[in-house]
């Protein structure tokens, strides 16, 4: 039996083993939770029993493809292209009464359409002639669409093509849904530009649907909503990458009211928008109560000022802020700022916190940890100004696991007014703490103190005025450390490299063989006086890779008056 055309790149040996068919789907099943397409797609080949256990759950995490997530490290461009468009010709293709063996669009729960036009826009640039014909040959002819021709080549509708292959898809899986009185298995829909009718009329057929992810949320509004509180009982989370419009405060205020009430468990914006009170206001009156994960990115100063708008959201887990670009200068107002203070005290269940180029976040932590119940697990920061008080107050956060904190002003980092003292004795609290990323110009000795007290880190970020040997010596009594990046200037030697590897062997000789493994080491920043010479950068590298299965890399660090010989050349 052959297998699907867009998997057959995973296929290398057939193993065959004698199981009950009742273990077999409890495989199946293990195997879809780990996103394992491979042995997936193994089980598939099996039988053709076989193949109808697998193949729905194959389909059904399809987007944890190399191809369609992106992440084809081990494929070439041109591998990862045939691949999305084997996949997608599958799908499209399935949509067609009769054309396929199997049903494999009423799989599939997340429908990528932003994906399918960046494989439509990879195939315009590609070389590779038959690839480009291939797409749009039998049965998918009447999905070709022209939108006009250059000397070389027809040019493709991209926006038109996924508008229709999306109707095809959701007007399949619709019928044969009804058909069979069954739900649609669709939960997420995502893509560009998508027109507002468009998605006015895919959403009465997706009754599922619990999930929109739009680039351009700017065709959001209340007619749009209202049509998903009919048809959508599980919809509960937006996000939108810009949504930037005159009236885009309002509509998108109109989309959140008309929503069944407290139904919005997740709003997301990434990057440019209009928002402000309006939206927030919206927000706060009909979703305050299931809003858990808030993001809002890329604010101006008239977003920031409306904020306090989202006071009765308070049962956030989860809470990512961002300044936009002229917004380091911002300053609050004293009434803004109480009710900024006041906003976080009561939100007591908030797990994750992410505060980016947010003036007098400092202070408005202190004064709302101060009092709140509110035990973190991740926090990332970064301050554009500081108060002192926030760092003896961070240390009653000892349930931290991922610790981000970025100082913008050079000043102010290198500042000695006991702010660092404060931080590193913050830091030798958090016992459970595994992941710390600092710009903080930390000693040695302090580094020492944070050793010798978080003793669950496994990666670190490291900076300083100057980073030397003794730096390295503190770290080799870390057990679970896998990942070093050394951002300071450093002045390294191959002896003191060597002297941590080997402390890391006796962790793994002594207490667990896999203590350290898949080791990243990266200096970045080496001083070109104190070169490693070339034997020993490659022997380093080869320790590394062989005893831990990591990595070991180098760059040395460039004045910013250096000019090489090479600049000059032609």
């Amino acid at each position: 039996m052959l297998p699907p055309r867009p998997f057959r790149h995973l296929v290398r040996t057939r193993r065959w083993i004698r199981l009950p068919p009742e273990i077999w789907l409890v495989i199946v099943d293990v195997f879809a939770a780990r996103h394992d397409l491979e042995s997936l797609f193994r089980c598939a080949l099996v039988s053709r029993a076989m193949a109808n256990a697998a193949l729905p759950k194959l389909y059904g995490i399809h987007e944890y493809s190399g191809a369609i997530s992106g992440d084809n490290l081990f494929l070439s461009d041109e591998k990862a292209l045939k691949i999305s468009v084997d996949l997608w010709r599958s799908i499209i293709a399935s949509s067609i009464d009769g054309k396929t063996l199997r049903p494999y669009c009423r799989w599939i729960k997340t429908l990528k359409l932003g994906n399918l036009e960046s494989c439509l826009e990879d195939l315009e640039k590609t070389i590779n002639a038959a690839l480009k014909t291939k797409f749009f040959s039998a049965p998918l002819e009447e999905f070709f669409i022209k939108r006009g021709r250059t000397r070389r080549h027809t040019v493709v509708d991209r926006k038109a093509v996924v508008v229709k292959v999306s109707d095809s898809i959701t007007t399949y899986i619709h019928k044969a849904a009804t058909r069979e009185n069954m739900d649609v298995q669709l939960t997420t829909l995502e893509g560009y530009q998508l027109p507002a009718a468009s998605i006015k009329s895919w959403v009465p057929k997706l009754n599922l649907l619990a999930s929109l992810v739009l680039v351009d949320g700017s065709v959001l509004n209340s007619s749009i909503a209202q049509v998903i509180r009919e048809h959508c009982p599980n919809f509960k989370d937006l996000e939108c990458y810009f949504c930037q419009r005159e009236v885009i405060d309002e509509q998108l205020a109109g989309f959140f009211s008309c929503l069944k009430p407290n139904t919005i468990q997740s709003f997301t914006i990434r990057s440019r928008n209009s928002l402000g009170g309006k939206t927030f206001e919206a927000l706060n009156s009909f979703h305050s109560t299931s809003l858990k994960r808030l993001t809002l990115q890329d604010l101006d100063r008239s977003a920031l000022l409306s904020l306090p708008a989202l006071s009765d959201c308070v049962n956030l887990e989860k809470l990512i802020l961002e300044g936009g670009w002229g917004t380091r200068t911002f300053q609050w107002e004293q009434e803004p700022l109480s009710e900024m203070k006041e906003w976080f005290k009561n939100c007591t269940m908030l797990k994750e916190l992410d505060l980016t180029v947010i003036a007098k976040a400092t202070e408005i932590l202190t004064e709302a940890l101060k009092h709140s119940k509110a035990r973190l697990t991740s926090l990332n920061l970064k301050l554009v100004d500081h108060k002192k008080e926030f760092y003896e107050i961070l240390a009653n956060q000892t349930n931290l696991r991922q610790l981000t904190l970025k100082i913008v002003d050079d000043t102010t980092l290198e500042a000695t007014d006991g702010r660092r003292d404060a931080f590193v004795n913050a830091l030798c609290n958090m016992a459970h703490l595994r992941e710390l990323d600092t710009n903080e110009l930390f000693t040695a000795e302090d580094i020492g103190k944070i050793s010798r007290s978080t003793h669950v880190l496994e990666e670190l970020v490291l900076n300083g005025d100057i980073i030397l040997d003794d730096f390295i010596f503190e770290l080799s009594r870390m057990k679970h450390l896998r990942s070093i990046n050394i951002f300071g200037p450093s002045s390294l030697t191959p002896y003191g490299l060597k002297r941590l590897i080997k402390e890391f062997e006796k962790h793994r000789r002594e207490i667990n063989k896999h203590l350290h493994d898949g080791l990243f080491i990266w200096i970045a920043n080496q001083m070109a006086e104190a070169p490693f010479p070339n034997f020993e950068e490659a022997l380093l590298s080869d320790r590394v890779r062989i005893i831990f299965g990591g990595k070991f890399e180098m760059m040395y660090r460039r004045e910013p008056n250096e000019l090489q010989e090479s600049d000059f050349s032609e």
